[in-house]
């Protein structure tokens, strides 16, 4: 299964800020953008990693794992390009 490393990198980008708008400030794109591509890598993997409302964001079981496993990762690759 082959998985974009952007994808995966805006999904950390909002599990730390917890906020799709706070997220695409910072990655300098909109959110819709980031909502773009959170929704493109949970129909990659098939399950769904944010629970989202107007109001909250949370993650889900599967969400809690990914980030366990892959963000330090991305923070690795991000200082590796800097």
């Amino acid at each position: 299964m082959k998985i974009n490393l952007n994808d995966l990198k805006t999904f950390s980008e909002v599990v730390k800020t917890k906020n799709f708008t706070k997220a695409a400030a910072y990655m300098g794109v909109t959110q819709s953008a980031v909502s773009q591509s959170i929704n493109n890598l949970e129909a990659q993997l098939g399950i769904k990693l944010l629970n989202r409302s107007t109001r909250s964001l949370t993650l889900t079981e599967a969400g809690s794992r990914l980030i366990e496993l892959v963000g330090q990762n991305i923070e690795n690759i991000d200082l590796g390009i800097e």
